[in-house]
């Protein structure tokens, strides 16, 4: 063997045991590190003090000396020694460590003393309380700030700022939003860290354990509770979402005592969404996982904002400086295949006859919403999809490219879980490539069929929900922005959990958000409003989606569960909602995008409890009427019944053994019998009937 070879050989080897020696000295190093070292006590705990509060420490082990420091640095041995008693008379952090000759700092320990004005000793509320002390650090969109963390929950119906803390300790706080960043009272994004910095997984206010939580400011919401209701209504119609509760939260970002002015009014806690057990429960993707079947998931991906939008000028009304304005171009197309009464959709603009009649405004000579196209051709209309998206600052340029992810129908998707910065190249290739599979299946010739088409791909019922809770509360955003899918591993594409409600139940000046009536759909283009208008070509996920309403509007969506959940939440927000209008006086004042102006909190409540019932009331008219049962009939029982129905208009068509009186398809089946007569309904029958009228059902009556 040469020389130099031999000589390599050796520095090899000699470094490999270096390394082995090197690894387990540290290992060993850190043995002692978390050996070494008492923990020290600060007495009193951490806490809401009035006046002024004297802390001392008490040491399990002596001779060792406890170093402290005020500023949110580590103790090092540089540090002040705590000796006696520490008097505080202003909000302060203490972080304290046990130093001993000859061994390795102990364990940082740290508690914040909130020390409060005399005007809020006594502050109480109805609502859990929320303390933020950032120690003179401004909380920023871009940057995360350290901050001590504070949850008091009620007991009895009520808590205290002076009482028992349900959380106390370290979290890291940003900015969060888009659009909403333009309003005063801002929402933030908390994780809660350990005392080395890692992140915490807590229980906070009841909610299952994690570390990813978001302060939610509603502001343009006067009724502060439209997220909240229709979180609600989500997980009862079967799906996730995010937990949510009102809490009152001060921030004090300057230091010193806590006093009124830094009262920030009523928030939401919300769970932020996420992957985890209690969130959006999904097989964990690793960077590992880069082949069949572990690649199939979990990915969870959604349709949203740009986040790049630099500075943003707050201010009371809140109104656009820059971006967000509602300058996007917006257009009325006709209803397709969706199954409500033509008769309820408004003009058509622009075209020729053939584009109203198809639905759609004419691009190249070709009705813009028409799927008959090849998916290796250029889409009609055109045009090159940008690879850089331009900040409206004008001052940086964005790369998208590890942020989003294009199919080839020209949707456009941001990576959630795993994040844009994790997810692993084979991954991105994959999620990719099973879109563009569903489009080509959604879009083929066979996109009916069960195997192949798009039923293979996605969870059919999820897209349902999500188009109904949309629609049934107009929330002019649903569709575009805030829109999460999910993959599992192994699943169906499913398109959950709803996000972002406040601009909903008539609380926006666009997209005609303040009218009861009208579709909001048919004013959104195909990137957009992804996939709908295909899906609904399809009569039988028509006939699905009318089946679906009749039984929401009977549970989640009946006027008596709504007007009960609004009360109750509106009783949860008590004396709250007074001191939030008191510290953000916006009531009788156009926010924007407000359309309705109330003079009080009961204006609003009234306003959008109108709105919610009329825009029921017209989405009941737009479908077929389900068959009624006249009072005088006998229900099916263990003996024979004689059931009498009744139609505003259109043919009963039933059947005694519980089959669909409708065929796959839409037409009359086989076994079904036309309703000219009382129905003798024989023992252990199943009665189904349905209205046909115009080549369209209703929904179902099943006695």
């Amino acid at each position: 063997m040469p020389e130099r070879f031999r000589t390599i050989r050796q520095i090899v080897v000699l470094a490999a045991i270096w390394s082995f020696v090197a690894i387990h000295s540290v290992a060993a190093d850190a043995k002692v590190e978390k050996a070494a070292g008492p923990v020290p006590k600060l007495s009193p705990s951490g806490g809401v003090f009035a006046g002024s509060v004297k802390v001392r420490v008490e040491v399990a082990v002596a001779p060792a000396v406890v170093r402290y420091t005020l500023n949110g640095s580590d103790p090092s041995e540089k540090s002040e020694i705590l000796a006696g008693e520490l008097s505080l008379t202003g909000t302060t952090q203490v972080r304290a460590r046990v130093f001993e000759v000859g061994k390795a700092p102990g364990p940082v320990v740290s508690q914040t003393y909130t020390v409060v004005e005399k005007e809020l000793e006594g502050f109480t509320s109805n609502l859990p309380l929320v303390i933020l002390n950032t120690f003179g650090r401004e909380i920023l969109r871009e940057s995360k700030v350290s901050a001590s963390v504070r949850f008091i929950d009620e007991k009895n119906g009520q808590s205290a700022l002076l009482g028992d803390a349900n959380f106390d300790g370290r979290g890291e706080v940003n900015l969060r939003g888009n659009s909403s960043l333009r309003y005063l009272k801002r929402s933030f994004a908390l994780k809660t860290r350990d005392d080395g910095g890692q992140a915490r997984s807590v229980s906070i206010l009841g909610f299952p354990s994690d570390s990813d939580w978001v302060l939610y400011a509603p502001y343009p919401d006067k009724t502060l509770l439209r997220d909240v209701l229709t979180y609600d209504l989500s997980r009862q119609m079967g799906h996730y979402a995010s937990r949510t509760k009102f809490v009152e939260l001060f921030l004090n970002q300057v230091g010193g005592r806590m006093g009124k002015r830094h009262y920030m009014g009523v928030y939401v806690l919300e769970e932020k969404i996420k992957r985890g057990k209690e969130r959006v429960n999904l097989q964990k993707l690793r960077v590992d996982d880069n082949a069949e079947p572990a690649i199939s998931g979990g990915y969870i991906f959604k349709k949203d904002h740009w986040d790049s939008h630099g500075d943003t000028t707050p201010s009371v009304e809140g109104r656009p400086n820059g971006f967000g304005g509602s300058g996007s171009r917006s257009y009325q197309s006709g209803p397709g295949g969706f199954p409500a009464d033509p008769n309820g959709f408004l003009p058509a603009v622009g075209g020729s006859r053939r584009g109203d009649r198809e639905g759609g405004r004419m691009i190249n000579g070709q009705p813009e919403n028409q799927f008959q196209f090849q998916l290796d051709q250029p889409r009609p209309g055109g045009g090159v999809v940008l690879q850089q998206r331009f900040d409206p600052t004008g001052r940086t340029v964005v790369d998208p490219a590890s942020e989003v992810f294009r199919t080839s129908q020209r949707n456009e998707f941001f990576y959630v879980e795993p994040k844009a910065d994790e997810i692993t190249p084979a991954q991105k290739a994959w999620l990719q490539r099973h879109l563009n599979e569903f489009e080509r299946a959604l879009y083929g010739l066979d996109f009916r069929d069960s195997a192949k088409g798009y039923a293979a791909y996605i969870d059919v019922d999820s897209f349902i929900d999500h188009h109904l809770i949309v629609e049934l509360t107009k929330n002019i955003d649903g569709f575009r922005f805030s829109t999460f899918f999910q993959k599992d591993r192994g699943g169906k594409i499913k398109m959950q959990p709803i996000w972002d409600w406040n601009l909903s139940y008539g609380n926006a000046n666009g997209k005609q958000g303040h009218l009861a009536e009208y579709w909001y759909w048919p004013q959104l283009d195909d990137s957009q409003y992804s996939y709908f208008r295909r899906l609904f070509e399809d009569p039988d996920f028509s006939q699905r989606y009318v089946d679906r309403l009749v039984e929401v509007r009977a549970s989640a969506f009946s006027q008596s569960n709504l007007t009960a959940k609004i009360d109750a939440l509106v009783a949860d927000l008590g004396d709250a909602r007074v001191r939030n209008f008191e510290r953000w006086p916006i009531l009788s004042r156009r926010i924007w995008p407000n359309t309705f102006v109330g003079k009080s909190y009961a204006d609003e409540i009234g306003y959008m409890k109108d709105f919610l019932f009329r825009r029921l009331q017209w989405v009941d008219q737009q479908f077929i009427p389900v068959p009624q049962v006249a009072s005088g009939s006998r229900a099916p029982g263990a003996g024979q019944a004689t059931v009498v129905l009744s139609a505003t208009a259109g043919k009963v068509y039933y059947t005694l053994d519980g089959s669909d009186p409708r065929s796959p398809g839409g037409a009359v089946a086989g076994g079904a019998k036309l309703y000219q007569s009382p129905i003798a309904v024989p023992a252990g029958g199943k009665l189904f009937a349905r209205v046909w009228q115009n080549e369209r059902w209703s929904g179902p009556l099943r006695l």
